[in-house]
């Protein structure tokens, strides 16, 4: 069975952690420029139907009281890291699923369901759903579903098609011509899409997307791999008695860069975080991916630097730390002396390290289709995911 965890208002959950004034504050996650944006929310704005991507302004019509906080991403991938190493100790076979409004984890298990509840509520101080069945899809629908049925939904082998088949078709993961095409047919259900015969949603959407009509029948092929944690360099120190006095805190980061980069043993790291623990019982995760990978250590403490004075602090600081994460062997660059010509790279080569800046973009390629010769030119190509 496969068991899929279900986190609502993560970001949220996070922000109060790390700021326990804002404990029964409603907030609002917003982006940092000019025109904010919401990206993530807590319980009471999403019930008054703010969604991301409206305007700050927009949110604020609609939830007057509600806290304004400036989006942190990596604390929150930090924390959803964290929780995943924790989940360890239940299973090696995780597959997470992050957003900053919701997260969600597949765990390749059936016991220990209550103490999979607990311990997750424990850390975040929110209670997350439970969906548990044989397929994946079908257990993060079930998930889903529990968050507003009950903790835990079950559903029972064989009978999954009869479960999804009352839920909104949008539900499964459509292509943009899916979504517009389907309500144009009359299909409005999961369970109409299942009855509709393969050979008709063949010639109307395509070999490629018949894993959907499967998804829609309760069939799903998907399995969870064993999950390996990211390699992670972390350096404390506690002071004896809180300091805000700049100068001691650059000594102290001096001493922790030295060791960092004699643990780095000639890897690069690509993202630097600085987390403050201040007297005032709140905490602050500050964190750059520097264009350049980090391998020395001036470089590293420049960035550190940069990272400490940006920010205002408001209290004495108790504990400091750093650390250095996607972490890797550098890339040989083979140097000549002579006029070569450039080595032709396709976009795709340069994926991972696109995702890895920008974690919460998706990547898409088109591909052109057979839409007739009287076709506009929107209809003439479908989007495909790429990468992760």
């Amino acid at each position: 069975m496969i068991s899929c965890l279900l986190i609502q208002d993560f970001a949220a959950s996070v922000e109060r952690i790390n700021n326990p004034a804002l404990q029964k504050e409603p907030l609002l996650i917003v982006s940092d420029s000019k025109r904010p944006k919401v990206v993530a929310m807590s319980a009471l704005p999403r019930r008054l139907l703010i969604k991301t991507g409206m305007t700050l302004r927009q949110a604020q019509i609609l939830c007057p009281i509600a806290r304004v906080v400036t989006a942190n991403e990596g604390a929150y991938q930090r924390a959803f890291a964290h929780l995943l190493q924790q989940l360890l100790r239940f299973t090696d076979r995780l597959q997470p699923e992050y957003q900053p409004t919701s997260a969600a984890i597949y765990l390749a298990t059936d016991s220990e369901r209550q103490q999979l509840l607990d311990f997750v509520t424990e850390m975040l101080s929110v209670g997350p759903a439970l969906g548990v069945s044989d397929k994946l899809f079908t257990a993060r629908v079930a998930a889903a579903f529990a968050m507003f049925g009950g903790p835990t939904k079950v559903v029972e082998s064989g009978k999954e098609a009869q479960f999804l088949a009352t839920y909104p078709v949008d539900t499964l993961p459509l292509t943009k011509d899916m979504r517009r095409r389907l309500p144009l047919l009359g299909i409005r259900t999961i369970g109409q899409l299942a009855a509709l015969p393969q050979l008709a949603f063949w010639e109307q959407f395509g070999k490629k997307q018949l894993w959907i009509h499967e998804l829609a029948q309760g069939i799903d092929h998907r399995s969870i791999q064993t999950y390996t944690p990211p390699m992670v360099l972390s350096r404390k120190h506690t002071f004896d008695d809180p300091i805000n006095d700049y100068q001691i805190v650059q000594f102290v980061l001096r001493q922790m860069v030295v060791w960092l980069i004699a643990q780095l043993a000639g890897r690069e790291a690509g993202e630097i975080a600085l987390l403050l623990q201040l007297e005032n019982g709140s905490r602050l995760e500050l964190h750059t991916k520097p264009h350049l990978p980090v391998k020395d250590s001036t470089f590293l403490m420049r960035h550190l630097e940069a990272l400490l004075y940006k920010q205002a602090l408001t209290d004495s600081i108790v504990e400091i730390e750093v650390q250095l994460s996607y972490i890797q062997q550098p890339k040989p660059r083979q140097l000549s002396l002579f006029d070569e010509s450039p080595a032709v790279t396709r976009l795709e080569d340069h994926l991972p390290s696109m995702q890895h800046r920008h974690p919460n973009t998706y990547f898409q390629r088109a591909i052109l289709i057979e839409a007739g010769p009287y076709a506009p030119p929107e209809e003439q190509f479908e989007l495909e995911w790429v990468g992760a």
